[in-house]
């Protein structure tokens, strides 16, 4: 269910507020604006406003599906949090490493361009 919302968030895009639903006063066909259109699209006929029951079924329906997108969405940079930690700590401890090293064998310790021939 990766979608083009996913690609955008873990690029670290601008992402701008999209209207999900907004509902004209007869009955038309709603379709889902994060799935990846080059899947199957999650597609709803959405009734008059007349058929309130319906209407109220058909908000929920959209609501659950949205919610899925966002888990996927939230996994997805929870994991590259997880990642660039991971990536952090590994260069503290390389740079630990080397300081450590520098130290101990005591490399660096004179400055090679002021001392003469």
């Amino acid at each position: 269910m990766i979608s083009k919302l996913v690609n955008q968030t873990t690029n670290r895009n601008t992402i701008e507020e999209v209207k999900v639903f907004c509902p004209s006063g007869q009955g038309e066909l709603w379709e889902c604006p994060f799935c990846d259109p080059s899947c199957t699209v999650y597609k709803l006929n959405v009734p008059p406003e007349q058929e309130t029951e319906r209407m109220l079924h058909v908000k929920r329906l959209i609501k659950a599906h949205v919610e899925l997108h966002q888990k996927d969405l939230l996994s997805n940079i929870m994991s590259e949090k997880e990642y660039e930690f991971a990536k952090a700590d590994s260069i503290k401890r390389v740079r630990q490493w080397i300081s450590g090293t520098i130290a101990c064998r005591k490399l660096y310790s004179k400055n090679p361009l002021n001392d003469p021939f």
